[in-house]
């Protein structure tokens, strides 16, 4: 199957981190003011893009509702829509609509934190790319991008709240605060996990560093321990 991003961080994307982030992602914006385009007085441009199409837009001009396609084209991409007649002086359009806060890029960048993350601390892995990293570290990776995710929404919403209406903020705010730790406390000891699995554990005879290789020459200097 194709994804947007390629590779394995593009199947990690698709198939675990959006379906654990899918409460989150898609978000409603209620009511979001539009901001008129000073050369084009039929363009209107709000404050989020990446609307999703599968859900129209609720368009209000003047207190009065507007129909999609009649009243008005949507750029659904850019979050912005085209009036059929221009705007003048007083006039007031307001939006509700439904999007994504991060695309698929967004979220590929996301597991590049992670995997920094976990090499950020001793003992620092050889996998520097999400492609080459062992499966049993996708579950890891995942919630790490996660957790980087909420992050980023817990300040885009302190940072917008003065100025966008939401249907609940500080309920919304609570939720991603809540979730946050949880993901955070979890993330704690899987990172514990893998770099226990990641790093060997001998009892030397004194004589030898630690870490050391055992091979066929040395194997019995060593009591290893699985």
């Amino acid at each position: 199957m194709a994804y947007e991003l390629a590779g394995q961080k593009g199947v990690l994307v698709e198939e675990r981190l959006k379906l654990l982030a899918r409460g989150v992602l898609s978000l409603d914006a209620r009511d979001h003011l539009g901001e008129v385009d000073a050369a084009d007085l039929t363009l209107v441009r709000f404050p989020f893009g990446n609307w999703d199409e599968t859900v129209t837009p609720r368009i209000m001009k003047n207190g009065t509702l507007l129909v999609e396609d009649t009243d008005y084209t949507t750029d659904y991409v850019q979050g912005e829509i085209e009036l059929d007649t221009a705007l003048v002086a007083g006039d007031d359009v307001r939006a509700s609509y439904r999007f994504g806060m991060y695309s698929a890029a967004d979220m590929g960048l996301l597991y590049d934190a992670a995997l920094d993350d976990i090499n950020g601390t001793r003992p620092r892995s050889t996998y520097t790319s999400i492609d080459n990293v062992p499966a049993d570290w996708y579950d890891v990776l995942t919630v790490g991008a996660y957790k980087r995710l909420l992050q980023s929404l817990m300040m885009e919403l302190n940072h917008w709240r003065a100025r966008l209406i939401w249907p609940d903020p500080s309920g919304f705010v609570s939720m991603i605060q809540a979730e946050l730790t949880m993901v955070n406390n979890d993330l704690m000891v899987m990172k514990k996990q893998i770099k226990r699995r990641a790093s060997p554990r001998v009892i030397t005879s004194g004589r030898w560093a630690y870490p050391r290789t055992v091979n066929q020459t040395n194997w019995n200097q060593y009591t290893v321990i699985r």
